[in-house]
């Protein structure tokens, strides 16, 4: 049993799975040739060829084109990817929509959003370097957070400390 995945709808009937921008024309998808695919609000992402692709990202995009072409349900899919068949209905939407380079996540190559300021990160550690070096991370963490009312997490502090060279690596 096989389960058919519906193309997007505008909203204007043509259930083609093109975006109407409101004007009477339409936004296209990637095809492979190099052109950029809109996502319906204007803002076109980058075709991207699949040369650009982690091993990964390839693999993905198998398994979401299988499911495109009705090979695959999204359950199996999501078997095959270790994710929820909704998820793999949202990427499937998103490939539609934007082409090949709705597979890559969108945090790929930018930092993270919990990531600390770098200002923020260069202060602790000169603060740990004036005033904590003789300390292990365990208590310079008690200690900034006690008197420099600095609120980070222990660990984070540690791997700073390693990266930065003011620390050994845990063995």
């Amino acid at each position: 049993m096989s389960r058919r995945i519906p193309p997007k709808s505008n909203g204007n009937g043509n259930g083609n799975g093109h975006h109407s921008n409101g004007n009477g024309h339409t936004n296209g998808h990637a095809n492979g040739n190099g052109h950029a695919a809109a996502n319906g609000n204007g803002f076109a992402f980058p075709a991207a060829s699949e040369e650009s692709f982690s091993e990964d990202d390839r693999r993905r995009l198998h398994v979401i084109r299988q499911v495109m072409r009705e090979w695959l349900t999204p359950e199996e899919a999501g078997d095959l990817l270790d994710l929820s068949a909704r998820q793999v209905l949202r990427i499937v939407h998103r490939v539609r929509d934007e082409g090949e380079s709705g597979i890559v996540h969108r945090l790929k190559g930018r930092a993270s959003n919990h990531t600390y300021p770098v200002k923020f990160k260069e202060r602790v550690l000169k603060l740990y370097q004036a005033k904590c070096a003789h300390l292990g991370p365990t208590a310079a963490h008690r200690l900034l957070r006690k008197y420099q009312k600095i609120r980070l997490n222990r660990e984070t502090l540690r791997r700073w400390l390693v990266a930065a060279g003011l620390r050994a690596a845990r063995v």
